[in-house]
């Protein structure tokens, strides 16, 4: 991340234009033939779902697990959360939004100017991607000024603009803002303290030894996990990785957050046990979160203690954590 537009030859793009660090360069050659020699079976897949989705509704499921096809991601995630109601019941909103707003510059339009230039520099070259992402996120904060704008809704927009056009991202990020991450983008952030305080639980129940471990080191969780909640992986894991996640969060809600945020803590355990400096360690998560190109090898991760938390868990996780907060 940061820097610039400066985009030298030698950089190495992958599918959607993100960079890959040299580093990574042999996982990344691997997935690439792991991803190939699915892709025409999913194809086969998602085109017979959406041909007769009734009939077909069970391939869905398949079609989540081993990941949908890019081309058809936007359509699906947004059948998924159900974006076309929202389309339907809230007709013309968006761009009534935008008509009655253009031209009002107020603290939250300039702050979403600055983190505009700071969304994945260098991924798109056309401005229009940019002016999109501008007026989704200027749209969004007068649609809810309670929430306004808050650092990172910028990631999120500007990948669900990737895949969809601007409303669709508009109603989107609406889903995520408000029902799959409730409170989190409030004033203080307090749904991100919810979280994290859940996720630290969950993690002293299945990995005991890795909690005390980050006690030990003064680690709080903020420090690394704030930003895989806040912007669901997209900029701790790569690309496909994250977009494989979302296809999952999506159809299961956000106990696919915790859980994933637990496998990868999993995953990373022995490494981490490990490592008795605190930066050292810090650097250790994201190195190795970066570089987590097979997904299937995080989904697989099972979680011993706390089983298959479920959506009807987290809920209570986070009402409990909210009232110990208040």
């Amino acid at each position: 991340g940061g820097g610039g537009n400066e985009d030298d030859d030698s950089t190495l793009r992958d599918l959607y234009g993100f960079e890959i660090p040299p580093a990574n360069i042999e996982a990344y050659g691997e997935f690439l033939m792991r991803y190939r020699s699915q892709f025409d079976s999913q194809l086969v897949h998602v085109m017979e779902f959406l041909e007769s989705p009734t009939t077909h509704y069970t391939r869905l499921r398949s079609l989540v697990d081993k990941g949908i096809p890019p081309k058809f991601r936007g359509k699906l995630w947004a059948l998924l959360v159900g974006v076309d109601v929202r389309l339907r019941t809230h007709r013309g909103l968006y761009e009534q939004l935008l008509e009655e707003n253009e031209g009002k510059n107020t603290s939250t339009t300039e702050q979403i100017e600055k983190d505009i230039s700071r969304t994945f520099p260098g991924l798109r070259s056309d401005k229009q991607y940019y002016t999109s992402l501008r007026r989704i996120l200027v749209a969004y904060a007068f649609k809810n000024p309670v929430i306004g704008y808050t650092q990172s809704m910028n990631f999120l927009a500007g990948i669900l603009k990737i895949f969809m056009d601007e409303e669709k991202a508009f109603w989107m990020l609406s889903y995520i803002v408000e029902e799959l991450l409730p409170f989190t983008f409030h004033d203080r952030l307090v749904g991100a303290f919810i979280d994290l305080a859940v996720l630290k639980n969950l993690t002293v129940i299945e990995l005991p030894a890795l909690a005390a471990h980050l006690d030990t080191l003064c680690i709080d969780y903020g420090m690394f996990a704030t930003q895989w909640f806040m912007c669901l992986f997209v900029i701790s894991l790569p690309s496909e990785t994250a977009f494989r996640v979302w296809d999952r969060i999506f159809y299961d809600g956000p106990a696919v957050i915790f859980r994933t945020a637990l496998q990868l803590l999993k995953l990373m355990e022995k490494r981490l046990l490990a490592v008795h400096e605190s930066f050292e360690l810090l650097c250790t998560i994201s190195d190795f979160c970066l570089a987590q190109y097979d997904v299937d090898k995080i989904f697989n991760v099972r979680l011993a203690r706390v089983g298959d938390v479920d959506n009807q868990a987290i809920r209570l996780l986070r009402f409990y954590e909210r009232q110990a907060q208040d």
